[in-house]
């Protein structure tokens, strides 16, 4: 998806660098399968007559201006998804007369979205979650960011953040905390995921427990989506590669990709585009 993504955004840049349309970020940082929902696009440039592009296929319907004037840095799309549209990393681009934009990056996220409420810097005034959601957070730099999820005996919960993965200068650090703020686990950068981090854990005692992230460099503004939920944390597939043309069983390595069966994939000939 992503290697198509990029050698799309080579062959239209045809518009002068300075006079294209840019897209810097979406809100949410989500788009859901079998959902609508209304994302609001953050970039320069974004008048009209103005097109959209998606690498994951969708019914994309741009909002009209209420003013329709130049220099526009938001525009509100419905997006639509099929239920069948995979989870993953997508992109977006938009065009004008003058040029497209760069690809922006986004998930294609099955969990529901929570926005981070800007006043869980503290331990103490951590902002509760469920434990089946994504937050859109961005960084405070030197104050960190904490969500409180309560748990089962015997559950499990798997954690990780989207951020490099997403193109966003965010360098998480993830800790999970009891109640009393003792450190039960820490995550960093992951060896499938690089400065991104993520991490399983099954709950021996029910109760409330706080996560912590935060940028391992104390640099404000960088975005990220923190996912909470239950689900396999593959890190690669095997083999690495199917032959063009042919179907390829695939089987996955990682923590708690054991339930995971094999798929049969049929690998096609070319990429269309």
């Amino acid at each position: 998806m992503i290697p198509a993504l990029a050698a799309l955004g080579l062959m239209l840049q045809t518009g002068p660098a300075l006079a294209q349309p840019a897209l810097t970020s979406s809100t949410p940082a989500a788009v859901a399968p079998g959902k609508t929902i209304d994302l609001v696009l953050t970039g320069q440039k974004l008048d009209d007559p103005l097109q959209i592009w998606s690498s994951f296929p969708a019914k994309i319907e741009l909002v009209p201006l209420a003013e329709p004037k130049p220099g526009q840095t938001q525009r509100t799309v419905k997006v639509t998804l099929e239920a069948g549209v995979p989870v993953g990393i997508g992109g977006l681009m938009v065009s004008t007369a003058e040029g497209v934009s760069d690809p922006l990056l986004l998930l294609v996220d099955d969990l529901p979205t929570v926005a981070d409420n800007g006043q869980n810097q503290s331990f103490a005034q951590a902002q509760e979650i469920p434990t089946l959601a994504a937050v859109d957070g961005v960084s405070d730099g030197s104050r960190f960011d904490y969500y409180k999820i309560n748990v089962q005996s015997g559950q499990r919960v798997a954690v990780e953040v989207f951020a490099g993965r997403l193109g966003e200068s965010y360098d998480p650090v993830l800790r999970l905390l009891d109640a009393n703020g003792k450190q039960l686990m820490l995550a960093d950068d992951d060896p499938g995921l690089g400065s991104d981090c993520r991490f399983a854990h099954t709950f021996q005692a029910p109760g409330q427990y706080v996560l912590e992230v935060r940028d391992n460099q104390y640099r404000p503004g960088g975005r990220y989506r923190l996912r909470v939920g239950d689900f396999p944390l593959a890190i690669s597939t095997f083999p690495l590669a199917g032959k063009a043309g042919t179907t390829a069983k695939f089987t996955f390595t990682g923590p708690g990709v054991d339930a995971i069966p094999a798929v049969d994939v049929a690998v096609p000939n070319g990429v269309a585009g």
